[in-house]
């Protein structure tokens, strides 16, 4: 099974999370087809179903998300979300 990596953050907390391809295709439905977020101008033309890797990185990066890659599951790598880090002044 294919997922997407993404880091993202809340506050001075960055986290590891990752979406399963039902998954992330889901919040693009949710948030561009049926939430009204406008699509870009080089994806107004395609088939929501011919969506490649590219055009779902940068729809994430539109939503706040920075997209690591995408890659095949792991169990002991794809745990549920946690946080990675602090962006406070001398805290990493």
């Amino acid at each position: 099974m294919k997922v997407m990596e993404v880091m993202y953050k809340e506050g001075r907390e960055i986290y590891y999370d990752f979406f399963t391809k039902d998954e992330y295709k889901l919040v693009i439905d949710q948030f561009f087809i049926e939430g009204g977020y406008e699509l870009p101008k080089s994806m107004k033309t395609k088939n929501v179903k011919r969506l490649t890797q590219k055009d779902y990185k940068k729809l994430f990066e539109l939503l706040g998300y920075n997209v690591l890659g995408f890659n095949q599951y792991d169990p002991q790598r794809h745990m549920e979300n946690h946080t990675v880090g602090s962006t406070a002044a001398g805290e990493a």
